[in-house]
């Protein structure tokens, strides 16, 4: 197996923020892609 070098990936920089009035204008099927995202994310670093 060829192990190449990676450097570590924080939540923050994974993250996409939204800001209160943008998060307001989000259509819920948005919304929801957001939060599949995020919780996949969250899902990944947690099995790390």
């Amino acid at each position: 197996t060829n192990l190449q070098f990676q450097e570590p990936v924080t939540l923050e920089d994974v993250d996409v923020g939204f800001r209160y009035e943008e998060w307001k204008r989000l259509d819920p099927p948005r919304k929801a892609f957001y939060a599949d995202g995020m919780l996949k994310n969250y899902g990944t670093v947690i099995a790390l």
